[in-house]
């Protein structure tokens, strides 16, 4: 897999974060391109609210996109908690999710 990623802070509330790349497919020996892109606003500090897109374009295939939102809550510099959910668009097979967890930052 190779990604390169960017972060912008548009203001002290406001942040966009997005990514590229290429990956290899599981079980296969067929590479996927990769995008994502999520925008982030800061309630307050720390909750923030996300909206977030990503897809998945084989070679000669479409598109795999979805769209997503969430919320985020990081109580110290190394735990964040989040919850989000989403679904596909525009794919012959609708898919929906929900997802939660934990995150921690090792130093």
């Amino acid at each position: 897999m190779l990604l390169i990623a960017f972060e912008n802070k548009l203001s002290s509330k406001w942040k966009l974060d997005y990514n590229a790349g290429a990956q290899q497919e599981v079980f296969s020996t067929e590479w996927v391109w990769l995008a994502n892109g999520s925008l982030h606003y800061h309630i307050c500090d720390p909750p923030e609210l996300f909206l977030e897109y990503y897809a998945q374009y084989g070679v000669g295939k479409s598109g795999h996109n979805n769209i997503g939102g969430g919320w985020a809550y990081q109580p110290g510099n190394h735990v964040q908690i989040y919850l989000s959910g989403g679904a596909s668009v525009a794919y012959h097979e609708p898919n929906q999710f929900v997802a939660g967890g934990i995150a921690f930052r090792l130093p």
